[in-house]
Parts: structure tokens; C-alpha cells; sequence
């Protein structure tokens, strides 16, 4: 099921056998004209207790999206927010609404520019309902300063993309909890320094889960965090379009797992550095079977 601001103003056709008895006109028109509830029953045999996904598109009258558009959806898997300039909240704390968001496998959230899910996660209570979730997708998201302390909650999260936050400064301590974390990406987030953040060399060290780890277009990386020697399992580790990463930290010694080191179009100081069997870095690396370099500008 998809929401936007067509399906305000109109009936849409009856959806897929997800809610094959609802119109998203019935179900929505009255939360978004200011009505007191949907036309559905709050009880768990309602259509929506059947539907699996939902996208919302292109809201752009609301700052919180309603804790009555998540209600009854109890088999909800796949769940999508884009193009809502103007939304400030997620209600994701435990409610009554949103306890029911329990088998919620897939969260995406795109181009929210005025969401700022730092200042809603004062209390670290955020997100801990959603403890089947698996992967979550943060991209274009201006105002985004510090992802959460309550992803830490997030215990089955298994792939966690940070694309085009571009004011993201720091990941917060709570994902050393993220032990069942298998993938990380991080990208054109041109504020976050890694190295800053890992003073003391203990940031990720529960990350025992995490096998592959992307980073690219950080301009302000320095150095990776020399905590990312406790990244047991990691078998593959991707730098892309960094210019101003210049050495590779102690810790790439302890990576006895990884395989497979990619690194393009960084500075040529770090290529450098990183030559086979002549470059200062080159013994931090020689354990790992498969090195590639690319300077494709």
C-alpha cells in the first residue's frame, strides 16, 4: 500500500489481497482532514492486520505522522517514509500504537529533510519495540545531526545504510549493542569523523557480528578509528572517495578475518603508504589475500 497526497483528495482502487477490502480513502482521508480515527475497527481482524507493506510519500502537512496511521498493523514488514519535507517525529517509542509494529523487518527513510530522530530519542527509550527489524535505510535526511542512542535497541538489525546525511556527525554509543549487526554503509556523511569518536579505542567493539563495513564519500575522515581492530569477523572493507584519508590504524593488524580490502580513489599519500612490502602501512595489510586500489577520477 502506498500513501501520498493524491490518496488525500480522492478514492483510491482497492489495493492488493494484503487489504483487499479497503480503499486507502477510507482508511487515511479522515486522520489527514483532522477526523477523530480511521473508518476501521481497532480490532485485530481489521484489513490492515493483514498488510505487509506500506510506503508514505510526499506528506507535506504533517510534523509527526499520526500514531493512528500505524495502528492494527500487526503483520506489517516493510515500512517506507519519503518526500515528507515537513515531518519532525516518528512515533516509535512503545504505545499502544506502535507495540504492534513487532514483526516491522524493513525501515526506510528518505528525503525528511526537518527530521531530527537525535532530539525525539532523549530518553534512549526510541525504537525498542521494533525488535524484529533487520534493516534500516537513513538517506537525505539534512537536520540529522547524531543517529539515536535507542538503535542500541534494535537487536536483530542486521544492515544498517547512512547515505547523503550530510550534517551526521557522530554514530552513538548505543551501537556497540548492535551485536547482531552483519553490514554497514556509510556514505556522503562529509561531517563524520570516525576517528574523533573512538578516542578510546572501545567504540564497536561488540560489532562481533559485522562482516562487511563501506565507507565512501566522508571528506572529513582522517583516520579510521583504531577501534575497528575488534571487528573479529569483518570480511570485507570498502573506502571509496575519501581524499583525505592518509593512513590505515594499528588495529587493521587484529582484522585476521577480513579478505577483501578495497580502497578507491583515495589520497595518493595513503597509496603510497600502503605499497606492497616498501609503504610504512603495507605490514598492517600483508595478512589480507585480496587488495585492490583504483585511482578513476
Amino acid at each position: 500500500m502506498m500513501i501520498g497526497d493524491e490518496d488525500i483528495l480522492a478514492p483510491a482502487e482497492t489495493t492488493s489481497s494484503a487489504c483487499t477490502c479497503c480503499s486507502l480513502f477510507s482508511i487515511f482521508s479522515p486522520l489527514v482532514s483532522g477526523a477523530s480515527g480511521p473508518h476501521v475497527s481497532a480490532s485485530s481482524s481489521s484489513p490492515l492486520s493483514k498488510l505487509i507493506s506500506l510506503e508514505i510519500i510526499g506528506i507535506e502537512d504533517r510534523e509527526c505522522v499520526p500514531e493512528r496511521w500505524l495502528r492494527n498493523l500487526t503483520s506489517l514488514k516493510n515500512l517506507s517514509l519519503s518526500r515528507c519535507r515537513r515531518l519532525r517525529c516518528i512515533p516509535l517509542s512503545p504505545s499502544p500504537s506502535v507495540q504492534h509494529l513487532t514483526t516491522l523487518d524493513f525501515l526506510e527513510i528518505v528525503r525528511c529533510n526537518e527530521l531530527d530522530l537525535w532530539k525525539e530519542d532523549e530518553s534512549f527509550s526510541q525504537w525498542k519495540s521494533l525488535r524484529s527489524l533487520r534493516t534500516l535505510r537513513i538517506s537525505e535526511c539534512d537536520r540529522l545531526i547524531k543517529l539515536p542512542q535507542g538503535i542500541g535497541n534494535l537487536t536483530s538489525l542486521s544492515k544498517l545504510v547512512i547515505g547523503n546525511c550530510r550534517n551526521l556527525a557522530s554514530l552513538p554509543v548505543g551501537m556497540c549493542r548492535l551485536t547482531t549487526l552483519d553490514c554497514l554503509e556509510i556514505m556522503c556523511c562529509n561531517e563524520l569523523d570516525l576517528w574523533k569518536e573512538d578516542e578510546s579505542f572501545s567504540q564497536w567493539k561488540s560489532l562481533r557480528s559485522l562482516r562487511t563495513l563501506r565507507i565512501s564519500e566522508c571528506d572529513r575522515l582522517i583516520k579510521l578509528p583504531e577501534g575497528i581492530g575488534n571487528l573479529t569477523s569483518l570480511s570485507e572493507l570498502v573506502i571509496e572517495y575519501c581524499p583525505n584519508l592518509a593512513s590505515l590504524p594499528e588495529g587493521m593488524c587484529r582484522l585476521t578475518s577480513l579478505e577483501t580490502l578495497r580502497i578507491y580513489n583515495c589520497s595518493s599519500v595513503l597509496r603510497q603508504r600502503c605499497e606492497k612490502e616498501r609503504g610504512e602501512d603495507w605490514s598492517k595489510i600483508a595478512h589480507i589475500p585480496n587488495i585492490n586500489f583504483s585511482d578513476i577520477w
